[in-house]
């Protein structure tokens, strides 16, 4: 089965070309597509996904395999919030998209006559996906320096607390976590009051100005394996640098400590309980306060 691209790869960045019948290149991308299209299921894929760049896309519903040349999209509606959407070329990595619920697909069939297709449901996401794919040569500008390093990364534990991190801030609506905007997450104690805000496609950068100002200082101490943080709603502070710094242990206070939103995020490995009069060897050396 043909595999798709990575988001990073510079053939995306291409631009097409029309696709034409008589054309070889076109010719080429439809049994590049046929093939990455053989497996079960439906789905939705575009040439240059594949490292084509022909203006293509094929679809699979059910038993048929469609092929459609120079694809637009001429309506959307029912739009929203598609939360914790995935896509081949950024493998696990989830975030929130703008999405219609129904489409209509237009172009043309391999032989030269009009097609219009009504999509719904997950393979209309899978359309628009591969559109933006066609149209747009920044479709991966939302990524960012976290999923960059997550994806590059090789060492499992890196690997792990990432995609706890980002799957965390992606699930749906909880007592731990809310989501405000299409990026934006309300973090909550256990009480059910609000603590700070983190960016769900950067958590590895504050919101708040001053936090990334601490974050600046704890990253230009390369040493540094151990943080206290003593008030809770620092919690967003913690989780930046959590995600930047492999091998760092967060130090909290026994009690006020928002342990619904540790555990939404998989990083109770990653705390421990200390007091700043603590001589043991491993005791936290830098405080935010």
């Amino acid at each position: 089965m043909t595999a798709q691209l990575s988001h990073d790869d510079p053939r995306l960045g291409l631009r097409p070309a029309e696709a034409r019948a008589d054309d070889p290149l076109t010719g080429v991308a439809m049994r590049l597509l046929g093939d990455a299209l053989a497996g079960p299921g439906d789905g939705c894929i575009c040439a240059p996904a594949l490292g084509v760049p022909v203006r293509l896309l094929a679809l699979r519903r059910g038993a048929d395999l469609i092929h459609v040349l120079n694809p637009r999209l001429s309506s959307m509606s029912d739009l929203h919030l598609n939360q914790a959407e995935t896509r081949p070329q950024t493998g696990p990595v989830q975030r929130h998209a703008w999405r219609a619920r129904r489409v209509t697909l237009v172009g043309a069939q391999p032989g030269g006559l009009p097609l219009s297709l009504d999509l719904d449901g997950p393979l209309a996401i899978a359309a628009q996906q591969a559109i933006e794919v066609l149209d747009n040569r920044d479709a991966f500008s939302w990524v960012t320096p976290f999923h960059r390093a997550w994806l590059r990364a090789t060492d499992a534990p890196v690997r792990a607390r990432a995609r706890a991190i980002n799957h965390g801030l992606h699930r749906p609506d909880g007592a731990a976590m809310r989501l405000l905007d299409d990026r934006h997450v309300q973090v909550m104690d256990d009480d059910g009051a609000p603590l700070g805000v983190i960016d769900a496609l950067n958590p590895a950068m504050p919101v708040a100005g001053w936090a990334r100002r601490c974050l600046g200082l704890l990253c230009a101490t390369s040493a540094l394996r151990h943080v206290m943080v003593m008030q809770p709603a620092h919690l967003p502070l913690a989780v930046a640098a959590l995600a930047l710094v492999p091998g760092l242990t967060v130090h909290h206070p026994a009690t006020g400590w928002p342990t619904a939103a540790i555990q939404a995020l998989d990083l109770g490995a990653a705390f421990r309980t200390a007091q700043l009069s603590d001589t043991n060897p491993d005791a936290p050396r830098w405080t935010p306060s």
